[in-house]
């Protein structure tokens, strides 16, 4: 009888206790750069996946002196770091340089110079990108427009010069003529579009802040409206002042990819050596006003899960 009951004990522990029964929770730390939407998103998911797991401490970088934040942070003494957004990420480089980080929500982490490579940190830091990866754009881009031949981008800075050269190989393996112009300044922003006008099918947007930047969007917004040239944009805000199509992550994959990677560097392994996690689960974004601007229509397929602006 008491072996039976022993056994209904064990049984009960088996199933209803959490997994982190009988484990020292780690401490683990939340850095969100703001309260908007996306970041929640990418943060309430990490959280939901991990919290079993750890003791959680949450905290907004708007709300909060750096100075004092780096001193909770310090005294909550955390195993690990979670950041969501790239000014979150920016603020702990410098002060938590022992302690891991993981981060979210980031565009181009090389360039910002978090990772010294997509293949793997070489520091403290691991985590996800919102990046598409160039082979999922291409494909995009045939799907949305069937007929593409060519393409045009715009590049300034030298961070983007192995982007481009990647995308003309892989453009080139999907059928399509990557053309690009790389410009000296944002003066020579609409002599290049100017150029590539009536050589492209579309103009494609890359994470390039040389070209890409709160005084030049609208300028450039304003060209490819006027000139019916269908652009894609790199994200849902340009889509949502008239870009024609954009393509984005999932934010809440953001945070699953993110709590993966934690759970791993939380059990020993080192986050210098993990690569940066690109999204799989990818939406299309479209505007239709735009769309009908251009006379060009999405297929039905397509265009039924697609966010529409």
């Amino acid at each position: 009888m008491l072996k039976y009951i022993r056994f209904i004990i064990f049984i009960f522990l088996l199933l209803f206790l959490p997994p982190s029964y009988g484990e020292e929770l780690k401490a683990v730390v939340i850095l969100k750069t703001s309260n908007r939407a996306y970041y929640n998103q990418a943060a309430e998911s990490f959280e939901n996946r991990i919290k079993q797991k750890a003791k959680i401490s949450n905290y907004l970088l708007d709300e909060i002196e750096e100075k004092e934040l780096i001193k909770k942070i310090d005294n909550d003494n955390p195993d690990l770091i979670f950041t969501a957004g790239t000014a979150a990420t920016r603020a702990l480089l410098s002060n938590f340089e022992e302690i891991p980080i993981v981060f979210s929500m980031v565009i181009n982490p090389v360039h910002l110079k978090f990772v010294t490579s997509l293949r793997g940190s070489g520091n403290n830091l691991a985590g996800t990108s919102l990046d598409i990866p160039l082979e999922e754009q291409f494909k995009w881009m045939k799907k949305v427009m069937p007929h593409i031949r060519q393409v045009g981008v715009v590049w300034q800075a030298e961070y983007s010069r192995n982007l481009v050269k990647d995308a003309t190989v892989i453009a080139s393996k999907k059928g399509i003529e990557l053309i690009a112009i790389r410009i000296n300044g944002i003066e020579e922003i609409i002599p290049a579009l100017e150029a590539l006008f009536e050589k492209v099918d579309l103009l494609w947007a890359i994470p390039d802040s040389g070209v890409y930047n709160r005084r030049t969007i609208k300028e450039i917004l304003f060209f490819t409206l006027r000139h019916k040239m269908p652009f894609m944009g790199a994200s849902e805000q340009y889509v949502r002042a008239g870009a024609f199509f954009c393509l984005s992550a999932n934010y809440r994959e953001q945070g699953d990819q993110a709590a993966a990677i934690a759970i791993r560097i939380l059990k020993g392994t080192d986050p210098s050596i993990i690569p940066v996690h690109q999204p799989k689960d990818i939406k299309l974004g479209v505007n239709l006003n735009t769309s009908k601007l251009l006379g060009l229509k999405i297929p039905r397929k397509f265009l039924k899960d697609a966010v529409k602006y």
